[in-house]
């Protein structure tokens, strides 16, 4: 990188003075710079363009972010999301019973699970 200072002074040394320093000409130093500012040109539209894909992201996580429910109303889709699963499970049983009688397969009697919780198990003393 070629400092200001030292393309201005070198614009008034003599050529000999100039090759013998080292220092480019006045025309070699003004395409250096115009490359190096190029480059920044360059870098800053490549930045650019990441700050408003980063920008866009931003704005689509808010968006959905707005669509989840707080704490009480979360808590309640997910019981209704339960109580479905639960629904379309027995739905789905009713369905399979239904076509092996139709189909003459032997049908399995109806299994009914109930997982109950006991004070015990908790670590806790029955109430008496």
């Amino acid at each position: 990188m070629i400092p200001m200072k030292l393309g201005c002074k070198s614009r008034r040394l003599p050529e000999q003075e100039r090759e013998r320093k080292r220092y480019p000409s006045p025309s070699e130093a003004r395409q250096i710079v115009m490359e190096k500012i190029d480059k920044e040109i360059r870098r800053l539209k490549r930045d650019q363009k990441e700050r408003s894909s980063i920008q866009a992201a931003r704005t689509q996580l808010e968006i959905v972010s707005r669509n989840v429910p707080d704490g009480p109303g979360l808590d309640r889709l997910l019981r209704y999301e339960a109580s479905l699963e639960r629904s379309f499970d027995r739905t789905l049983s009713q369905l399979e019973r239904l076509q092996r009688m139709r189909l003459g397969q032997p049908v399995l009697p109806k299994l009914e699970c109930a997982i109950l919780c006991h004070e015990r198990s908790a670590g806790r003393k029955p109430a008496s």
